[in-house]
């Protein structure tokens, strides 16, 4: 599964102040969606929402992979934020949080979904990469780093 073909460096972000999982969430929406007309800021929110509430969808490692199934898109919309201090995500290993990498999936896209999920899962697994994403400086570096592994 090669998921650099729905990335683009405008998704992605560099230390950024979040206080909040709330907080998180709006910007990883903001970004994910960032220049899609057709997509309201609040229905991508409340469909990440609606998934955290069954469920933190934090793996562990400091990093956190929300993600929601969401009506009117037609591809996968990714984003991905370091904060510039790690929140509570409620995490399985009770770490909080400072890599998200947010995904919004049209409806239809099952299949699709849990492979991007399964492969994002196997890369941030590995503690090179996180410490590479973890050391970027830049949005640039930030997406450098995700496109040169997450093929």
């Amino acid at each position: 599964m090669n998921i650099t073909k729905f990335l683009t460096a405008s998704n992605f972000a560099a230390n950024v102040n979040c206080v909040s999982k709330k907080s998180a969430l709006e910007n990883v929406c903001l970004l994910a969606t960032q220049g899609i007309s057709s997509i309201k800021q609040k229905d991508a929110l409340n469909a990440l929402i609606e998934r955290e509430k069954l469920g933190s969808t934090a793996i562990g490692y400091g990093v956190a992979l929300p993600h929601a199934r969401l009506d009117g898109i037609d591809r996968p919309l990714a984003a991905l934020i370091h904060l510039t201090s790690p929140i509570n995500f409620d995490s399985p290993d009770d770490e909080p949080v400072d890599l998200l990498f947010g995904l919004l999936i049209p409806v239809e896209n099952t299949d699709e979904h849990l492979k991007i999920l399964s492969k994002l899962a196997e890369l941030f697994s590995i503690k090179s990469f996180r410490e590479q994403l973890r050391n970027a400086k830049t949005n640039e570096d930030l997406f450098q780093i995700m496109t040169g592994k997450a093929v």
